[in-house]
């Protein structure tokens, strides 16, 4: 099994009630590599998740590739050019999100993604958060 850098950032998102979480303005992620793993919040794998490559061109992102996650929840989308990408990352009983990374020279060797569990429902208040380390 891999090991993933020990680094932890806990996202504060803002969401009108719906399933998609995105980031705010902060700093975001930089990675040599864009692969990594989803999860639930207590950790366990998300297989069968779609993630969404989308590269930013004159102020959008535009897609670049679509994956699904493998039966361990793995994803990995090779090494790519230089640059400000955004990951999408959708599961069945999951908020979607939508974060930047910044794919440089260096940086962490890959992604743990917490998802957010969906909850439905006029007082569920919507999506809370993700994590990403």
């Amino acid at each position: 099994m891999r090991t993933w850098p020990v680094l932890f950032m806990l996202f504060a998102v803002t969401v009108a009630h719906g399933q998609r979480s995105e980031v705010p303005e902060q700093p975001q992620p930089s990675v040599s590599h864009i692969r990594g793993y989803l999860a639930n919040p207590i950790a366990a794998r998300i297989p069968n998740a779609v993630i969404t490559l989308q590269k930013q061109k004159a102020g959008v992102f535009v897609d670049v590739q679509s994956i699904e996650s493998s039966s361990t929840g793995e994803f990995d989308f090779g090494k790519k050019s230089l640059g400000v990408y955004q990951l999408v990352a959708r599961a069945r009983g999951f908020c979607q999100i939508a974060f930047p990374i910044t794919v440089s020279e260096s940086g962490w060797l890959g992604l743990r993604i917490a998802l957010p569990i969906a909850v439905t429902g006029p007082s569920s208040g919507g999506c809370h958060g993700f994590k990403i380390d």
